[in-house]
């Protein structure tokens, strides 16, 4: 088994070549939403980059702690994604709790 080249991008990185980024890539990770409010307005774009390029993508939440709530409106505002790319929680702080991860991962396989 080898290595995939992948990177994860996000607003932050609004501005890049996509295009040229994708022919040096195997797969493509974006952000779209975090919390219960915020959706990535290059997500769409890139997403739809990546299908053209045929290469696969993930989409993710960037996770605040508030589980359910939170599953709610990922699975809300990315319903065209599933079942085309993988869904990804991306949790980076200790404040979350297991309880609330395990909440958020059980509320988006049950929708």
């Amino acid at each position: 088994m080898g290595y995939y080249k992948c990177i994860d991008i996000s607003n932050w990185q609004a501005g890049i070549d996509i295009g040229d980024a994708l022919k040096k890539l195997d797969m493509l990770i974006v952000k779209a939403t975090e919390g219960t409010g915020f959706t990535d307005k290059q997500c769409d774009g890139w997403i739809k980059a990546a299908k053209k390029a045929g290469k696969p993508f993930g989409f993710y939440h960037f996770f605040r702690g508030r589980g359910i709530a939170e599953a709610d409106f990922f699975v809300k505002t990315c319903k065209g994604y599933f079942g085309h790319g993988v869904p990804i929680l991306d949790v980076e702080t200790e404040e979350c709790t297991k309880a609330e991860v395990q909440a958020f991962v059980d509320r988006v396989h049950a929708k």
